[in-house]
């Protein structure tokens, strides 16, 4: 079903436009146009045959889930209580489930955390440290790159092609583990150890 499709059935069976959509496996915040190729082949339907393809251009539908919620909170209890209603059902065993949930994604982040500071560290110990331009936002995923504290020398490419850039395990660390702060240092924010960490 293409989008003018879509709209003309929403008008269709919803003429007020205040009525909840749902059946995209969670609740729709968001939809934009990408490559059909993007994320794996989508699907539709053309006159009653069953289209699979990856051509041409798509729109994808952003949805939210409980389980998204506790991910973009980090399992923080407090927030989730806040941006979470509950409206149906056993409401306080749904909570339990949630606590559940949000204390194992704790407990995975805070071993991620641990696990990808160690490596960062030992990287520092052999003459590195992480960068960031000043254009990007400090706490931003996926912008900062290995810094050749020697050579003095700022690179995202190395010779064989293959970037430099932090994963999103090792950008965490970063942000989340108290061991580096932001200092500029002209174009861009270089991540010094925190020397006030004591734990």
């Amino acid at each position: 079903m293409k989008s003018k499709d879509f709209i003309k059935l929403l008008k269709k069976i919803d003429p007020t436009g205040e009525t909840h959509i749902c059946g995209f496996g969670g609740a729709i915040i968001d939809a934009y146009p990408v490559e059909g190729y993007y994320d794996g082949s989508y699907s539709y339907m053309d006159d009653g045959v069953y289209v699979l393809t990856k051509k041409n251009m798509k729109i994808e539908v952003i949805t939210y889930d409980i389980d998204s919620i506790i991910d973009r909170y980090s399992g923080d209890m407090g927030k989730l209580r806040k941006y979470i209603r509950l409206d149906n059902g056993d409401i306080d065993k749904m909570w339990e489930t949630i606590e559940y949930k949000a204390k194992e994604y704790r407990d995975l982040e805070d071993k991620f955390v641990k696990e990808f500071t160690f490596e960062i560290l030992q990287k520092y110990q052999q003459g590195f440290q992480v960068a960031q331009s000043i254009k990007d936002k400090i706490g931003q995923y996926h912008v900062m790159w290995w810094h050749d504290i020697d050579s003095k020398q700022l690179y995202r490419i190395t010779s064989i092609g293959k970037t430099n850039n932090l994963n999103q395990g090792q950008c965490g660390a970063i942000i989340k583990s108290g061991f580096f702060i932001p200092v500029q240092e002209g174009e861009i924010y270089v991540w010094k150890l925190n020397l006030n960490k004591n734990n």
